[in-house]
């Protein structure tokens, strides 16, 4: 399977490419997952201390915001792919990831107005970046 790439996204596996505009049926089922993410993201903001029962912090205000706003903008995006999973670090940090059967891509919001990403492809080297606005980054269909 070949992977696409794109200035703004890391990956899309072929067999979820988009060909042409979203019909409306398909661009209403893609605001209805973004909007499942959003809401994620803001539940993770109610965590508190020790949510995982084994001393976790609590998602930091500012890394829910900058996750929230991230996600805002990305919905917009008409070819922007929800991402797969959303969760909580141990550390104040909020987790966006995407997976497939060859790719893993991991957007984590540390600090505000920054993120640091994983790209793992299947046969090439793990890549790590940091983002100093990811508020434009998205996983993007070609």
């Amino acid at each position: 399977m070949s992977q696409v790439m794109t200035p703004y996204a890391p990956y899309l596996p072929e067999e979820n490419a988009v060909t042409g505009p979203l019909s409306p049926a398909a661009a209403l089922r893609r605001r209805e997952e973004w909007t499942r993410v959003v809401k994620r993201i803001r539940e993770l903001g109610g965590l508190g201390d020790d949510w995982d029962g084994q001393g976790a912090s609590p998602p930091r205000r500012e890394n829910v915001n900058a996750a929230m706003r991230w996600a805002i903008l990305a919905m917009d995006q008409p070819k922007a792919v929800p991402p797969t999973y959303v969760a909580p670090g141990t550390m104040g940090e909020i987790t966006v990831e995407w997976e497939s059967e060859s790719c893993y891509l991991e957007l984590e919001f540390r600090e505000p107005m920054r993120a640091e990403t994983m790209w793992e492809r299947r046969g090439l080297p793990t890549v790590h970046e940091t983002i100093d606005d990811p508020s434009g980054w998205y996983v993007q269909e070609e």
